[in-house]
């Protein structure tokens, strides 16, 4: 009874919420409930954005294979189909178009014949020539990233995909998988790149061709007409 005041103990009052109960749970506001749903949604969508970028990846990389195989099955048919057809043209000429050159004589068969000669001889030398020939390999990466280092020349590109050096105008064809100076197209009638090693070559055979192909209708035309 005697105790003084200040010996009480001071009630401190806690705010709880949801009517000051000693048990009762904290309300969260709806942004902490958002965020982790945010999180996860986020990661979901990176995932299938990720697994989206692969299977596209292996879908192009799968028909660049396929594509491969093919223009390599492809470009023998078609040089055997070139042959075919250059020997088909040069049959028919000796066969039913000169024997029925007799108004000219002999002097002007040899000389008409002379010329188709010389014509489909050439064609067939520049066309072998663009099939075998190297369409324009570059060098090794080492061998001009050390002659660079020695020379103090700026280092020069390289490709991703043969790891070759990659000078101006040079491509990568996919079809032979390897990297071509000065490259011009891949064409399937040689099997071949057309390049900075065999582009005189197929021009030449192209011109060359163009004018067997001239000389021909105006023989035929001449003699069947």
């Amino acid at each position: 009874v005697g105790a003084s005041a200040d010996s009480y103990p001071v009630a401190v009052p806690c705010i709880m919420a949801g009517g000051g109960g000693g048990g009762g749970k904290a309300k969260t506001s709806p942004r902490e409930h958002a965020a982790p749903r945010g999180n996860v949604m986020v990661v979901a969508l990176r995932r299938a954005m990720r697994d989206m970028v692969r299977l596209v990846d292996f879908w192009i990389d799968f028909g660049g294979r396929f594509f491969h195989i093919i223009m390599k099955i492809l470009g023998p048919c078609l040089i055997c189909l070139a042959l075919s057809l250059i020997g088909f043209v040069t049959y028919t000429y000796f066969v039913y178009a000169l024997p029925n050159m007799k108004a000219i004589g002999l002097h002007g068969q040899c000389v008409v014949t002379s010329i188709g000669f010389f014509l489909v001889t050439n064609a067939l030398y520049n066309y072998g020539k663009s099939i075998c020939s190297d369409a324009g390999t570059p060098p090794e990466w080492k061998e001009v990233i050390d002659l660079a280092v020695e020379s103090d020349a700026p280092k020069p590109r390289q490709c991703t995909k043969c790891t070759r050096v990659k000078p101006p105008r040079t491509h990568h064809c996919s079809v032979c998988r390897r990297c071509v100076m000065k490259m011009d197209h891949h064409c399937p009638w040689i099997n071949n790149c057309v390049g900075f090693g065999n582009y005189r070559h197929f021009c030449l055979f192209m011109l060359f061709l163009a004018a067997s192909c001239f000389f021909i209708v105006v023989v035929f035309f001449l003699n069947f007409s």
